[in-house]
């Protein structure tokens, strides 16, 4: 806030009718009328159009010019009392004093034609939409929660739009008041001459006293609309969420006088508007003892500059607390131009300069984040310049950031692509997406300071402001040993696939022929040779197994298990599956329900077997000395529902949590059952990425794995699926 004191030659003319120099001159041009032809009939014409233009067009139009200034500093302070509170009341009061400027506003433009103001008249109000459109986009930023781009609209839009408006309002305010005096003097003239013309036609009284009933009833009329405006414009004021106020004389003067302060001065800092008026230069005595040099030094610039300003300090309230605050202030300049006083509006800004403070710190905390971060990360404008990298991205280019600070990211080390080609930056992902504001993620090549060109895993996230993108952040990791450690894993899988089927298809082959043999010519086979046989053929099939799930694992890690999708007759696969686990488990029970299974699923039919046998095998290895499995098949919207119960123990509580991860047995790898622990997880997976989901409930009474795969909505004809059941 700036405030000034009184000196001896301010010229402080407030705006006011005068009542009896504008008596006298009527009484003048009567007499004249009834004296002379021309000259009073002339005399007369030239007083009242200026009275006319005094009274009755530039005062009004300095009421509404002051209206219509106060209010563009309302909305200003309600913009930036919403985007300090966020408050409904004070988004409430942001909207009235909007549509109170676009009233006042109105008023002022219908105004200015009549006294030749209408150009300038216009020039200001454009500039006062200007600001309320920066206030509409301050208070739309604030509603999206976006406190960064508020503070920058109040910041780098807002105050110069306002410091330009005060400007051109000063403008119009000098350029109307020296207009008023010429206008003054030639009433002072006009006044001289109607006295004299009194003098000389004292006989004309009574026509005169009629005359002055007039104009003092004219003038009663005209104060009447004065003191109206005035508690208009009073109501305005009451209503800013900040001090609105008036001084005089050169700032910091130890004999300063404030002749105006509003109300709100007391539920701001707790003072009384009269210890404002009352004591000199009082603004200045309550801001904090850090602040008063800069805050008085700033002042007294303003004021010697002319032109309008801001100054932000603390002010101590009366019962000790501390508030930031930031003034609007402009200067008042007599007829010849020279600067007399200020006057603004003073608002609080403590919640303001707080969230500013709270920014300030999470920038620095997520600044130490990345610098910290061991993975590359750079930030670059939408043109693709580079602004930052962190140091583990330095480390990992070989580049130091003053060598790349400027450079195109692209150019620079993103110019190449993994098969030495050039890579056009029209075709660059990354560039593209900070440019679309399209998030991307995806495998690129970046070339080293030193020329080798590394695999990246990179994650783009654009940086959005208002809208509209304004660059990216972009997150990248050196993946050449993920790389290498999956190429090494694709070569077991391929030993595996290879070096351990083709011995052990020799082995299952021997050993069911000689099951086959025991089978058909027992006589040659003592007992125990027999048995020694299957339990060969049942090890046989259990190693199989056990590489196939392996396999199976590493082609999910590695994400190159494939699946063959196609229509599958789920009654044939289900029925399949029920004798399968009778002939392999004669001693289980199992009871199929498939009459409501009469769709065709959309899947791969050897993994769709993989996992029903999977989970069969486990019903009736965990159900028991006599397991009894419940296989259920319906339909519901869109998918098959298979239901496998068994009536084993259940699994424990404490188990369930964890029965799908892999390597996980629980108390099961304590019974005498044996398992790797990965087949409930592969089984899972695999069902996910068929589209479909796999859950279970388990009590002491048993447990139900529920399996839902994919309908396909245009079905074969499957009447040639024969109903199983059990």
């Amino acid at each position: 806030m700036v405030m000034a004191d009184t000196s001896p030659e301010v010229e402080h003319v407030p705006p006011r009718t005068r009542f009896w120099p504008s008596l006298l001159g009527i009484l003048l041009l009567v007499a004249i009328i009834t004296t002379m032809v021309v000259a009073p009939v002339l005399v007369q014409r030239r007083s009242a159009d200026a009275r006319t233009e005094l009274t009755d067009e530039l005062e009004p139009f300095r009421f509404a010019l002051d209206a219509y200034n106060l209010d563009i500093v309302r909305v200003a302070a309600e913009a930036r009392a919403y985007a300090a509170t966020r408050s409904p009341r004070a988004l409430e009061s942001y909207n009235l004093s909007v549509f109170e400027l676009q009233q006042d506003g109105q008023e002022f433009l219908s105004l200015a034609p009549a006294i030749g103001l209408e150009q300038e008249a216009s020039e200001f109000a454009v500039a006062a939409n200007d600001y309320r459109s920066i206030s509409a986009a301050i208070v739309a930023a604030e509603e999206a929660g976006n406190d960064f781009e508020s503070f920058r609209l109040i910041e780098q839009e807002g105050e110069p739009k306002l410091i330009e408006i005060q400007a051109e309002a000063d403008a119009l305010i000098a350029l109307t008041d020296e207009r008023s005096e010429a206008l003054r003097d030639d009433i002072s003239d006009n006044d001289a001459l109607t006295l004299f013309v009194l003098v000389l036609t004292g006989a004309l009284g009574l026509l005169t006293a009629a005359v002055l009933a007039w104009l003092v009833v004219r003038n009663i009329r005209l104060s009447g609309n004065i003191d109206e405006q005035r508690r208009r414009l009073d109501n305005v004021i009451s209503d800013v969420p900040g001090i609105v106020w008036e001084a005089w004389g050169q700032p910091d003067a130890a004999n300063q006088r404030i002749d105006f302060v509003s109300q709100y001065v007391e539920e701001m800092l707790g003072y009384s508007v009269e210890e404002w008026l009352s004591t000199p230069n009082f603004w200045l005595t309550i801001v904090h003892p850090d602040d008063q040099e800069g805050a008085a030094a700033r002042a007294a610039a303003t004021f010697a500059s002319g032109v309008p300003g801001t100054n932000r300090f603390r002010w101590l309230t009366k019962d000790g607390r501390t508030l930031w605050v930031e003034g609007y202030s402009s200067v008042i300049h007599n007829s010849s131009g020279q600067p007399v006083g200020m006057r603004g509006v003073t608002l609080d800004i403590t919640a303001q300069v707080a969230s500013a403070s709270a920014l300030e710190r999470e920038r620095a905390r997520f600044s130490s984040i990345v610098a910290s971060a061991g993975f590359g990360v750079y930030q670059a404008d939408a043109q693709g310049i580079l602004e930052y990298m962190n140091p583990a991205g330095e480390l990992l280019l070989g580049y130091d950031m003053a060598s790349l600070a400027g450079r195109h990211t692209h150019h620079s080390f993103h110019h190449t692509r993994d098969d030495g080609s050039a890579y056009p930056v029209e075709e660059c992902p990354i560039y593209h997406a900070s440019l679309e504001d399209a998030p991307y993620s995806g495998v690129e090549t970046f070339t080293k300071a030193d020329g080798t060109r590394i695999p990246v895993d990179v994650i783009c996230s654009p940086i959005v402001v208002a809208g509209r993108s304004t660059g990216a952040v972009v997150a990248f990791q050196d993946i050449s040993e993920r790389l290498r450690q999956e190429a090494m894993r694709d070569d077991f899988v391929a030993f595996a696939s290879h070096e351990l089927r083709n011995p052990l298809t020799s082995l299952k082959g021997f050993s069911r022929w000689l099951s086959e043999r025991a089978r058909t010519h027992p006589e040659r086979f003592d007992p125990d040779s027999t048995e020694a046989i299957e339990t060969l053929v049942d090890e046989a099939d259990r190693m199989e197994s056990i590489i196939d799930l392996f396999l199976d694992l590493a082609r999910l890690e590695t994400n190159r298990l494939t699946f063959d999708l196609e229509p599958v007759n789920l009654r044939h696969i289900l029925a399949d599956e029920c004798e399968r686990l009778r002939i392999r488990y004669p001693h289980a029970n199992c009871d199929a329900d498939l009459d409501k299974a009469v769709a065709v699923a959309h899947s791969d039919e050897h993994r769709l077997r993989q996992v029903i046998g999977n989970l069969m095998d486990n019903a009736a290895k965990y159900s028991g000395d006599k397991p009894s499995i419940r296989l259920v098949a319906s339909e519901e919207p869109g998918f098959v529902s298979i239901s496998i119960r068994d009536n084993g123990p259940g699994i424990p509580i404490e188990d369930q949590p964890y029965v799908f991860e892999r390597y996980y047995r629980g108390r099961a790898g304590a019974s005498r059952q044996q398992g790797l622990g990965v087949g409930l997880f592969i089984t899972k997976q695999i069902v996910g990425r068929l589209g479909g989901t796999l859950t279970f409930t388990s009590s002491p009474a048993g447990t139900e794995f529920i399996l839902r795969v994919p309908l396909l909505l245009d079905e074969p004809d499957a009447a040639d699926a024969s109903p199983a059941t059990g």
